[in-house]
């Protein structure tokens, strides 16, 4: 128990007991003037209650107090210095403290934060050595500073020409492309092996007993050159295409396979809604190849001339984030085919399990997105940042014509009327 406070609790005690005198006084006073009978039978009906106990508040003795305070390991100095102030009417003032002193000064603190702010590098144990503290001192002052450990995030590389085109490009496709509710259909390719063992989640294993574990638990083997198989696949706002799943070893795409083997997928939705729709495809070389361009040109289908395509931004094409998604439903539970035949039918199960509900919503995030890095650069885009715009974009209740059978030709690649 502090000093200020055991002389609120004794200044407490003894206005009490100053106010109990007073009240006693002023009773006796009434009941010597007044003889009435309601007094008298109030009198013989306290002598009938059970007397007051004496440790009541405002009526102990001074020994009794010491002893209460001394049972709670307060020294008796202490006690009766407060019980001597509380006599004399000393006002019991919390007086601001000073505490225990810094380690570091005020010149020392800027140099710090000086050191730590905007710098890559470092860490609170460096700086504690530098500056002879330990790296809690470190963390505490950094702290009281408002300066935080931040984790620095992946982002792709630019070059200053790409950096002065992005927000051009961005610009001519939600001014000139993506207008009078088009469907935008962007389409892309992914290599997967039999395992994926690098994946979060099935990087790390649980077991009390590390020596007597399988070795198949604790390592995860790894090919110099894996066996891989690849992966096409279109999505929209509709939903999503029929994969196209290639060989084990077998051709990359190229100019040859895209119109032959890979646009053929969507030809019954690329005829039936050919006017409402856009392709918006990566700068890889075979989607602009020339039998690329003449096959699109050939069906009357609208697509994103190169010169409006801007480079390296995946974090404003949502097939990206399919990709991370297919992966982890693929490879689940650490799951690892033992053959192609395998490999190939889970990645077809895996497609038909993914909700289309969210491919919709990283569809309809697209405007917005191409939008903040117009405005702000392809570095702009962060939770913090597009959240209040693209739950805006998620509440908007606009749907692409003919949705029901557009969703269901993306998905199974046929019309329901001819089912």
């Amino acid at each position: 128990m502090g000093w200020v406070t055991l002389k609120a609790h004794l200044k407490e005690l003894f206005s009490n007991k100053l106010e109990g005198d007073a009240v006693n006084r002023e009773r006796k006073m009434s009941s010597a003037s007044t003889g009435s009978m309601k007094t008298k039978w109030l009198k013989a009906f306290k002598s009938l209650k059970t007397p007051r106990p004496r440790w009541k508040i405002g009526r102990l003795p001074k020994s009794e107090i010491v002893n209460l305070f001394r049972d709670q390991n307060v020294s008796q100095a202490t006690i009766y210095r407060a019980i001597r102030d509380c006599e004399e009417g000393i006002a019991c003032i919390n007086l601001p403290k000073t505490g225990r002193p810094h380690v570091l000064s005020q010149n020392r603190v800027n140099t710090l934060v000086e050191s730590a702010q905007d710098r890559v590098g470092i860490s609170s144990r460096k700086l504690g050595l530098r500056f002879g503290v330990s790296y809690k001192t470190v963390q505490r002052t950094l702290s009281r500073n408002n300066v935080r450990f931040r984790k620095r995030r992946k982002c792709p590389k630019y070059t200053q020409g790409q950096l002065e085109r992005i927000p051009r490009c961005c610009r001519s496709l939600r001014r000139t492309h993506f207008v009078r509710n088009r469907v935008i259909i962007m389409d892309d390719e992914n290599y997967f092996t039999l395992s994926h063992l690098e994946m979060k989640g099935n990087d790390g294993y649980y077991t009390s007993d590390v020596e007597n574990c399988p070795n198949e638990v604790k390592f995860k083997a790894k090919a110099k050159f894996a066996d891989k198989v690849l992966v096409w696949c279109a999505i929209s706002e509709a939903g999503i295409s029929t994969p196209y799943v290639g060989r084990v070893r077998g051709e990359a795409v190229d100019a040859e396979i895209i119109p032959k083997d890979v646009y053929q997928n969507c030809l019954i939705l690329l005829i039936i809604i050919k006017n409402d729709i856009i392709f918006w495809p990566d700068l890889a070389s075979c989607h602009y190849a020339r039998r690329t361009r003449e096959w699109l040109e050939h069906n009357n289908i609208n697509y994103v001339p190169r010169e409006d395509n801007p480079p390296n931004v995946p974090q404003a094409r949502p097939i990206e984030e399919f990709w991370s998604l297919l992966c982890r439903k693929v490879y689940d539970n650490g799951w690892e085919a033992q053959n192609e035949q395998q490999l190939r039918a889970r990645i077809f199960r895996k497609i038909r399990e993914v909700d289309l509900n969210i491919v919709q919503r990283k569809m309809r995030q697209v405007l917005t997105k191409l939008r903040a890095i117009e405005d702000h650069g392809p570095l702009s885009l962060s939770k913090n940042q597009m959240y209040h715009a693209v739950s805006t974009i998620i509440s908007m209740s606009y749907d692409p014509p003919d949705t029901l059978n557009l969703q269901y030709i993306l998905r199974f690649g046929e019309s329901p009327c001819t089912v």
